[in-house]
């Protein structure tokens, strides 16, 4: 049986969910230091619902000022970095990788 608890999301976030482009979302946990790197693939960046901005070199967006990054975890980390602050990328922290999709009802 499926367990549903409420998640908060920031407004870009929850039009990345329903324009169906956010399908999973990471959350910092208390434990220590951890062995992997945040620093996630391509396809993971995607799913976490960052946009691509029309251009002639289809760069991303970055979230952290007005510029644009050119590629999809460039683009995510600047997400990350927005909504946990500045260093929080290099900081590498344990997360929880929450995968959904977007139910109708």
């Amino acid at each position: 049986m499926t367990k549903e608890r409420p998640i908060l999301f920031s407004g870009a976030m929850v039009r990345a969910i329903l324009d169906s482009r956010k399908t999973q979302t990471r959350r910092i946990i208390k434990l220590p230091p951890a062995l992997e790197t945040l620093d996630c693939s391509e396809a993971d960046a995607i799913a976490e619902g960052i946009e691509r901005r029309p251009s002639a070199d289809g760069d991303w967006a970055h979230y952290a000022d007005t510029g644009l990054s050119t590629d999809a975890r460039g683009s995510y980390r600047s997400l990350w970095e927005q909504i946990n602050g500045r260093g929080s990328w290099i900081a590498n922290p344990w997360v929880w990788l929450v995968e959904f999709r977007r139910a109708q009802t």
